[in-house]
């Protein structure tokens, strides 16, 4: 897709004394009360946010100044799995306790390691935009998520991103054999 794009793309290792190592610093950072919202003891943040530290380690060593991160898109616009097979009045219910009460560790960690984050989908006009948006328009019979701004990207001429398919922040960054959830398949 970069290559597509004509973005340059940077590949950032870690072997697994280094996830270890990181995982430490974000309980350090974050607190462990805050590892644990889906009930498996912190497995999915840690992993996620092992490429979270690390992305923006890296970001912060190459002296980025900025980071602007998809924070928001899912939550926002039913981008998740479980929440585009619900009824639309629970769908709209989810969105809204997400876009007040929800989690988004790369930003968290963002300030942990010095580096500043911006996410546009949490701005509080974004937030109030995407709350007006009809619940038959955030899930169409593709049943896909996030199908507005899948829309939006198809209109640019960027059906390869608008296509993609969803993929957690573990997937790829090898962190998922860090530790085991009672959600992996």
């Amino acid at each position: 897709m970069a290559r597509t794009l004509g973005i340059d793309l940077t590949y950032v290792f870690i072997d697994a004394e280094e996830a270890h190592e990181v995982a430490q610093r974000i309980v350090e950072c974050i607190g462990r009360d805050k590892l644990n919202s889906h009930g498996d003891g912190g497995c999915i943040e840690i992993r996620n946010d092992i490429a979270f530290y690390r992305i923006m380690v890296e970001a912060r060593n190459r002296a980025c100044n900025c980071v602007f991160t998809g924070s928001g898109g899912d939550e926002l616009f039913s981008g998740y799995s479980f929440m585009v097979v619900q009824s639309g009045e629970k769908i709209r219910d989810m969105i809204e306790r997400f876009a007040t009460r929800g989690r988004y560790p790369e930003l968290e960690i963002a300030e942990c390691v010095g580096v500043k984050a911006v996410s546009p989908y949490l701005d509080r006009d974004a937030v109030a935009l995407a709350l007006e948006i009809p619940v038959e328009c955030l899930r169409t019979s593709l049943m896909m998520g996030k199908e507005v701004l899948r829309e939006i990207l198809a209109t640019h001429s960027l059906q390869l991103v608008a296509l993609r398919e969803k993929t957690p922040t573990e997937s790829g960054a090898g962190t998922k054999t860090f530790c085991r959830s009672v959600y992996d398949e």
